[in-house]
């Protein structure tokens, strides 16, 4: 579910599904947190539940993607307890067949998404178009935001974005970003090379 909400949040910009994608993450740390790694049940002694290697990548990357919607380093360390047990010396010989969800995970982990930015009220049709651009480019692991200034800050600040009379977009990496981009059709043409600035 809290991959659900994220998603939800990730293709409307409505904040109150990237709240509950918040609270799911924080129901699975506080409920299934084992020594290393989550369970499947919060009932683990009375079930013997142990660490399954999909639902720790899942929880990896749910919390990793949603560190980098919030900027809060809780998740990094939510994240952190899924890999440890991923990680764990030797594991992955034994789980050969499920090697491409760790080295996924760790990907993901170890690198920053895609980042774009709509900078546009949410009533703008123009800065809709850039939002629906930005949501088409192909590339899973993407955090694409929209800030419309009536909302108050974005919920990870990391990046400053200036106020301008018409709606833009902006490709962003390690906190700069490109100039402002306000035609839908060079979203696509700018993905794929460094911003410039």
């Amino acid at each position: 579910m809290g991959r659900a909400f994220l998603t939800l949040y990730a293709v409307t910009a409505n904040r109150a599904w990237l709240r509950r994608a918040e609270e799911a993450v924080q129901f699975i740390s506080a409920n299934f947190k084992a020594d290393i790694g989550y369970i499947t049940s919060a009932s683990a002694a009375e079930l013997k539940s142990k660490p399954q290697v999909d639902e720790n990548v899942s929880v990896a990357r749910l919390a990793n993607l949603l560190y980098q919607f919030t900027g809060k380093a809780e998740y990094t360390q939510i994240a952190g307890q899924a890999v440890r047990f991923l990680s764990a010396p030797g594991f992955a010989d034994r789980r050969g067949f499920l090697v491409a969800g760790i080295l996924l995970a760790d990907r993901e982990i170890g690198a920053a998404p895609l980042h774009l930015a709509i900078v546009g009220r949410k009533s703008d049709p123009a800065a809709r178009a850039l939002f629906a651009a930005a949501l088409k480019q192909p590339v899973a692991y993407k955090r694409v935001e929209w800030w419309d200034k009536d909302e108050g800050a974005l919920p990870n600040p990391d990046v400053q974005y200036p106020e301008l009379e018409q709606a833009a977009a902006f490709l962003c990496t390690d906190r700069s970003c490109s100039a402002p981009i306000f035609l839908p059709d060079k979203i696509s043409s700018l993905v794929g090379r460094p911003p410039e600035g």
